[in-house]
């Protein structure tokens, strides 16, 4: 390993950007958030064990080093602390089950944890360093929900096509024949074909770490072997191939998870009693940000970010639209693939159609008020930054997901599978907390009833979109080529593939 990640610049972060594009540096408290002792103190005793040493003038070493604080002990992952907790208590169990369970075995050496970590810490500070230069809004406003939308097309074509009583495997096999991948074929009939579409998910999932693992990593620690294979096995088997693609997947996973996402985002968005200061940023601990003494408060600084969305010289609007392509927000694919979620043409046609219409005349009729850079437009991109990507959410989603994919610190195979009975009240969890999000006067009109089952029910079909975990996988597999591909543009560039 290099050195300098053992030396003081080990534990140095990206400092974070002020522009408006990046969010709001400071997370607010938040119990559920918030990483419980139990947890801290398994990736402490997971990622910062050292042999124990006792003489007679000698501390017991690993409880000194239990003692402090887990920021003093790893090195960052991220530039927020909430984030990193959430981070290491996943990468704590991806160790601790497929690392140490059979090194320990053989070795009592205890660095070679610590050399994974910084690795893996040097691979997320360069995938966060990326994200920095990404067009959040861009990917999720209109690619990423142009891939649902397609997918929906794609599996509504296929239930509707005209094979009389379709099974599961018809639906599949034609959903699969509108979009093919090589990660996902041959089509899973029977053992011998699926066993062969596992290896070429194993073999997918490989050349998709090892594509990536020279763009994060220095030269020199790629002349490790023992290291590089094993962190690409960590990422490309135990990640990729048997969390996102295994479990993922799994539909009653994805209500599950979905119904958690709601339930934490509605405890964010509760007004706290009280302004609460933040806790101190690692990167204010190492003298990362400025300390600037006269800072402008909260409120000021909306007010600052709303001007300034109207704010801008003609030059300089000229300069950015001659230099990029940029995409009015108004015309970005979340809406009409919010649409589609919720049947929307089917529902209510005529309000469909009403939004199409002032869609294209806010776009090309008198004045284009929604046009690509005007007033309006910057005002609803502040918006967008303030509420939908605030680095506030990110702790919470984060804790819901490793809770449903690792509840108590363990990988969730060892969660008994839900029974039929089970995967049905899963469901109808889920649609309860989507029909919730929607106030009573709204969903009462909408679904022309003022009865809640009946409701559940109409939003439960919806829900069996991603009823299927072979088709579920094609979207996964999009997705995360999409968002490669856009984290490394170079893996984009011809005679590059994924």
């Amino acid at each position: 390993m290099t050195q300098s990640w053992k030396a003081g610049k080990t534990f140095s972060r990206h400092s974070r950007n002020v522009e408006a594009n990046h969010g709001k540096s400071t997370i607010k408290k938040n119990d559920a958030v918030t990483a419980d002792d139990e947890t801290i103190s398994f990736i402490k005793r997971t990622l910062c064990s050292k042999p124990r040493r006792t003489g007679p003038s000698s501390t017991n070493i690993e409880e000194d080093a239990l003692d402090k604080p887990l920021e003093q002990l790893l090195p960052p992952l991220t530039s927020d602390n909430a984030i990193d907790i959430q981070l290491y208590g996943i990468i704590s169990v991806v160790i601790n089950q497929f690392v140490q369970s059979w090194y320990h075995q053989i070795s009592p050496d205890t660095e070679f944890v610590a050399e994974i970590v910084l690795i893996i810490a040097h691979c997320t500070r360069g995938i966060e360093e990326r994200l920095r230069h990404l067009d959040l809004e861009s990917l999720l406003l209109d690619e990423l929900p142009g891939l649902l939308s397609d997918h929906i097309d794609a599996v509504e074509i296929a239930r509707l096509s005209d094979c009389g009583s379709k099974s599961n495997f018809q639906i599949s096999s034609i959903y699969h024949a509108l979009r093919p991948h090589s990660a996902l074929s041959p089509l899973p009939i029977n053992e011998t074909t699926a066993q062969a579409e596992n290896e070429n998910e194993i073999d997918w999932s490989q050349l998709l770490v090892s594509r990536i693992m020279p763009l994060v990593l220095p030269p020199e620690d790629l002349l490790n072997p023992c290291l590089n294979v094993l962190v690409s096995e960590i990422f490309s088997d135990m990640i990729i191939h048997k969390s996102v693609l295994g479990k993922i997947s799994q539909p009653w996973l994805i209500w599950e998870g979905v119904t958690k996402a709601i339930y934490s985002l509605r405890s964010i968005s509760q007004p706290t009693q009280g302004q609460e200061t933040s806790p101190i940023s690692r990167l204010d601990q190492y003298g990362l940000l400025s300390t600037e003494k006269n800072k402008k408060p909260e409120s000021s600084s909306k007010q600052c970010m709303m001007v300034e969305a109207f704010r801008a010289t003609d030059g300089a609007q000229s300069t950015a639209v001659d230099n990029i392509m940029i995409r009015p927000l108004v015309s970005m694919r979340i809406w009409s693939c919010i649409a589609k979620l919720v049947s929307l043409e089917q529902h209510m046609p005529w309000l469909a159609g009403m939004a199409s219409l002032l869609q294209w005349l806010s776009l090309n009729g008198p004045g284009r008020v929604c046009r690509a850079n005007s007033a309006l437009d910057r005002l609803m991109s502040a918006h967008i930054r303030e509420k939908l990507l605030n680095p506030a959410v990110l702790p919470s989603l984060l804790h819901a997901i490793r809770s449903a994919a690792m509840p108590g610190n363990v990988l969730a195979p060892s969660r008994i599978p839900p029974t039929s009975d089970e995967i049905a009240e899963i469901k109808r969890e889920c649609a309860r907390a989507i029909m919730e999000l929607a106030p009573q006067p709204v969903r009462t009109h909408y679904f022309a009833t003022t009865d809640t089952l009946k409701m559940q029910s109409e939003i439960a079909r919806r829900l069996d979109l991603f009823a299927d975990e072979y088709i579920n996988k094609h979207l996964i597999v999009a997705v995360l080529e999409l968002i490669v591909v856009r984290l490394f543009p170079e893996l984009g560039q011809p005679g590059q593939s994924i």
